[in-house]
């Protein structure tokens, strides 16, 4: 569930990793699967995840992002 902070980030056009932080410390859903529920649901397509949000490899749980680590 996306709280009042969260959807502030967002607004704010905050960065995918610093979202990312944020939901997982309020102990949010990962961002991943909301975003796999969200096409699933038919609310998103996968074209849009994969703009939005950085890479991820789900085989082996490695994580890539395409934005630096020291701006987090």
């Amino acid at each position: 569930m996306i709280d009042s902070a969260l959807q502030q980030m967002i607004i704010n056009n905050e960065s995918s990793d610093k979202i990312h932080i944020k939901a997982l410390k309020n102990q949010s859903k990962d961002i991943y699967s909301s975003a796999v529920m969200l096409v699933k649901e038919g609310i998103t397509t996968l074209s849009e995840i994969t703009r939005i949000l950085p890479s991820r490899v789900y085989f082996g749980a490695e994580y890539e992002s395409h934005h630096e680590v020291g701006n987090i």
